[in-house]
C-alpha cells in the first residue's frame, strides 16, 4: 500500500516537473520572440558549450533570428537585445527597471571584495555611480591620445598579419588593444600588450575577466 502510495506520489511529482519544464521551454513562443530551440533540462548549454566562445553563438543566433531572440541556460531564460533604440529605452529611459547584470554562476554578490563586474542591485549602483564622472565628455576627450596610440598599435598589427599571408584570429589582437587601452586610461599605465602578450598585466587581466565569463 506505502508502496503504492509513494508511486503516486512520484508520478504527480514527474508529471508536475515535465508540465513546468514544458512550460518554461515555451515562454519566448507564447510571447512572440524567436530564437534556437531548447533541449530537455539543458536548454541551448550544450551549443554553447560546443562553439567554446559565447560571443560567436551568440552572433550566429543574431544572424539568424534578429536583433531580438531568446535561449535558455538551463531552464533560465535569456533575453538578447542588439537593437539600438531599445538598448537606449533599457539603459537610459528605463535604467531604474535594469539597473543591474545577470547573476554571475558561483560568484557570492556580498563578498567584500565585490567589484563592478560581479557586484548586483545596489552595490552595483554604487560603483556605477562613482565611476561615471571618469566617462564625461571632458574625460574622454582627453583619453583620445591614449586611445589613438592604442588603435595605431592594432592597426600596425593587423596590417603586419595581413601581409603574412596567413589566416588569423582576430579575437585575440582586439583583447590585448582593449586591454591597453583599459590600463592606459583607466589606470595610467603604459602598457603594449599588443606587442608583448605575456605581459603581466595582460595575464592579470585575464585571469579576472575568465573567472566572470569566458573572455
Amino acid at each position: 500500500m506505502l508502496t503504492g502510495i509513494l508511486a503516486a506520489i512520484f508520478f504527480v511529482l514527474f508529471v508536475a516537473y515535465l508540465w513546468h519544464i514544458h512550460r518554461t521551454y515555451t515562454f519566448f513562443i507564447r510571447i512572440g520572440i524567436p530564437g534556437p530551440s531548447p533541449t530537455f533540462f539543458l536548454g541551448n548549454l550544450m551549443e554553447l558549450m560546443e562553439r567554446k566562445r559565447f560571443t560567436l553563438s551568440i552572433k550566429e543566433w543574431t544572424k539568424k533570428y534578429g536583433r531580438i531572440f531568446g535561449y535558455f541556460e538551463g531552464h533560465t531564460p535569456i533575453l538578447v537585445v542588439s537593437d539600438p533604440n531599445i538598448l537606449q529605452d533599457i539603459f537610459i529611459k528605463s535604467f531604474s527597471n535594469f539597473h543591474s547584470h545577470r547573476p554571475i554562476a558561483f560568484d557570492d554578490p556580498h563578498m567584500k571584495s565585490c567589484h563592478l563586474f560581479n557586484a548586483q542591485s545596489l552595490r552595483w549602483k554604487r560603483q556605477r555611480f562613482i565611476i561615471n564622472p571618469t566617462f564625461s565628455s571632458a574625460k574622454l576627450k582627453q583619453m583620445s591620445p591614449l586611445i589613438n596610440r592604442s588603435v595605431t598599435a592594432l592597426m600596425k598589427k593587423l596590417t603586419e598579419q595581413y601581409q603574412s599571408g596567413q589566416s588569423f584570429d582576430i579575437y585575440a589582437f582586439l583583447k590585448r588593444f582593449t586591454m591597453d587601452t583599459i590600463w592606459s586610461c583607466g589606470f595610467g599605465l603604459d602598457t603594449d600588450m599588443q606587442n608583448n602578450p605575456n605581459d603581466r598585466y595582460l595575464i592579470q587581466s585575464q585571469r579576472v575577466f575568465s573567472a566572470e565569463y569566458l573572455l
